[in-house]
């Protein structure tokens, strides 16, 4: 038993993580134990900290990185999810050496699939238990890349109907799911395609706004913009420019 404990103490970041997951995004319990296997061999493959800086970013953007594993770890199974994308825009913003679309898992699934069942048996079995919500009596190995919504014979949408897919995906996400607050000086010029709105604050008469919120088109930005860190700084124009996540307050009052 202390063992147990010990172990569970080691990966209290993990777990933390997989509470989330379940309690509080809804997601089935074993999917999201050999999706944390998968970030597990991300880390011992040199990406340092993956799951910590994935777990700061907000919820709607946390999901991207779960369709991304999912995506991954159904081409290590040697299938195709259906409807999912080939791309990884979150999950490369976070690693040391980009990877260039999920084909990477085909053309090295040897090598990697051993590692991530073997972090999954010894680790996501035993420390991500099912404290966190009642046990929906899943079959203890079934990998997650073939539940039942997603059992189906795979086939290509064409690609204005995945562009309008993802546009939907998009247009669904509420404005504080898409934002980055943002610390500046002088005046504020954005124009980069990613940007749909910016919002300083109501500075008192003769004085410029400092805060602001810039709205991005797609929460997969946030993580690129970011570099996977808490915070980033920019120059833009010789002027410095902190961003962070948005977190909704009312001390502040936006404007556009």
């Amino acid at each position: 038993m202390a063992g147990m404990r010990e172990m569970a103490i080691f990966y209290s970041q993990e777990r933390s993580l997989f509470h989330r997951l379940v309690r509080d995004l809804g997601q089935e319990k074993e999917h999201m134990r050999w999706v944390i296997a998968l970030w597990l061999w991300f880390e011992a493959d040199g990406n340092d900290k993956f799951m910590r800086r994935a777990a700061a970013l907000p919820g709607p953007v946390v999901l991207r990185f779960v369709d991304e594993a999912l995506a991954c770890l159904a081409r290590l199974a040697g299938r195709v999810l259906a409807g999912a994308s080939t791309l990884l825009p979150c999950t490369n913003a976070l690693l040391n050496k980009p990877i260039d679309d999920v084909t990477y898992f085909d053309e090295h699934r040897d090598n990697i699939m051993p590692r991530v069942k073997l972090l999954y048996k010894t680790v996501c079995r035993v420390v991500l238990d099912d404290a966190c919500a009642s046990d929906n009596a899943l079959n203890a190995m079934a990998p997650p890349w073939a539940p039942i919504w997603l059992a189906q014979p795979y086939q290509p949408q064409p690609q204005h109907q995945h562009q309008q897919h993802q546009m939907m995906i998009v247009d669904r996400l509420p404005e504080e799911f898409r934002s980055l607050f943002i610390r500046h000086q002088g005046v504020l010029q954005l124009g980069r395609p990613c940007v749909e709105d910016v919002m300083v604050e109501r500075a008192a008469p003769g004085q410029m706004p400092v805060y602001g919120r810039v709205v991005l088109q797609s929460p997969d930005m946030i993580p690129a913009l970011l570099g996977g860190e808490p915070t980033a700084k920019f120059i833009i124009k010789g002027r410095h420019l902190w961003a962070r996540v948005y977190v909704p307050c009312s001390r502040h009052t936006f404007q556009a």
